[in-house]
């Protein structure tokens, strides 16, 4: 039992190993650039082979070496584990001369662009020379000091916290600049040579993407004729990536499509399910707005009843009906509290004169557009009158034709 259970504990852990580093990969990149340069020959640069001198007794000219990779195979923001620049040797003698502890190979960050078939110790380019000969760099450096003699030997640096800087923006990628100290004569391959030529080993965890999210805004009632705008501006990629926007909908069984934050469109009578896809190249993700097309509404006169209460004066009473009510879908008529009378849609009937007659709120469905009415003194007929639907939570307001009632003598 006590070795069964040990087995399990080693296979969790090996499985929280395994976990933390699946999704981890390594890349072996080759430079692709890279030239030595002369103190002595101040003007020549050569991309044949690199290479790394400290004056001496025995050694005359003081030489440094620049390498640069690309990285576009990395993405940006990924995470960098591990990042090793290695060099072979073609010929070298790392030791020290006459100077303890002072033999060694340091890599430092480039802080100045260069091209490889123009660098020298004095210009970076032709007619662009270094802030200081020898090449422009900051520190602080990561050090070599492995002792090798003759070639065939490889070299490393760990250059993972420059590479990162590199992939997170916060320093340009110039390559890195090889120099010396005292007592090291090194020759590298160079890029020219594609079987030891430098090598970049990094390992790293690749951005996770998440999904963008679509919003394609809320239901909304136009009238037939207007022109629709359509809006996805609330839709968001939560790596800040940059979307893509695609609008789709069908009408008698055709498809149509259109793109954009924003666009506009027509569309005719009826409710018009509308999808939304925002992509960010990676994924994609939908949203459905319904835009329900309205003819204006078209108010009949239904009845007419006289009627008096205590001893005030007799009043008619004018029922009238929306006739078209079930072309407005109930969302119209959603309680919302922050808007008067808690309803979405206040209903008002007016003279043809634009005087106020009489008003209805906190209607819950379209079904109350079949009964809605108005009284005047008898005898003093309004003439003819109309209604609005006035929808708050866009401020729109749909309007209905003129209603001229014929009055029956009999009520007078």
């Amino acid at each position: 039992m006590k070795t069964q259970r040990i087995s399990f504990v080693l296979l969790a852990i090996l499985l929280i190993q395994w976990t933390q580093y699946a999704h981890a990969d390594i890349v072996s990149l080759d430079a692709a650039y890279s030239c030595r340069v002369f103190g002595q020959r101040p003007s020549v640069g050569d991309p044949s082979t690199l290479s790394v001198y400290w004056p001496h007794p025995y050694i005359w000219d003081q030489q440094r070496s620049l390498i640069r990779f690309n990285l576009d195979s990395i993405p940006t923001g990924a995470t960098i584990n591990s990042a090793e620049l290695s060099l072979v040797t073609n010929f070298g003698i790392h030791q020290p001369w006459k100077q303890v502890n002072a033999d060694h190979t340091d890599v430092l960050a480039i802080t100045k662009a260069w091209i490889d078939t123009e660098v020298t110790w004095n210009s970076a380019a032709t007619g662009d020379p270094w802030s200081s000969p020898g090449g422009d760099y900051s520190g602080p450096a990561v050090i070599n000091a492995d002792d090798v003699s003759g070639g065939g030997h490889t070299l490393s640096w760990n250059i993972t916290t420059l590479v990162s800087e590199w992939i997170n923006g916060s320093r340009e990628n110039y390559g890195v600049l090889l120099k010396s100290s005292y007592g090291t004569t090194l020759h590298f391959y160079s890029h020219q040579n594609s079987t030891n030529g430098p090598k970049l080993i990094v390992d790293y965890d690749p951005v996770t993407n998440e999904a963008p999210v679509a919003n394609a805004g809320e239901d909304r009632v136009v009238e037939v004729g207007e022109t629709v705008s359509l809006d996805g501006s609330a839709s968001h990629d939560p790596d800040g990536d940059e979307l893509a926007f695609t609008w789709t909908w069908i009408i008698d069984n055709v498809p149509y499509s259109t793109t954009g934050v924003e666009p506009t469109v027509q569309l005719p009578l009826g409710e018009h399910p509308i999808q939304l896809e925002v992509s960010d190249d990676q994924a994609v993700s939908a949203a459905i707005v319904m835009i329900t097309v309205v003819n204006r509404p078209e108010i009949i006169h239904v009845s007419t009843e006289d009627y008096a209460i205590g001893d005030y004066p007799p009043r008619t009473r004018y029922w009238l009906e929306v006739a078209n009510w079930e072309s407005y879908p109930d969302e119209l008529f959603e309680v919302t509290p922050d808007t008067p009378c808690g309803s979405r849609t206040h209903v008002r009937i007016y003279q043809d004169n634009g005087t106020y007659i009489y008003g209805f709120c906190g209607f819950s469905d379209n079904e109350h557009l079949k009964n809605i009415w108005f009284s005047v003194e008898k005898g003093t007929p309004p003439g003819c009158v109309y209604v609005t639907l006035t929808d708050h939570k866009y401020e729109k307001v749909y309007r209905s034709n003129d209603l001229c009632i014929i009055i029956d003598e009999d009520n007078d």
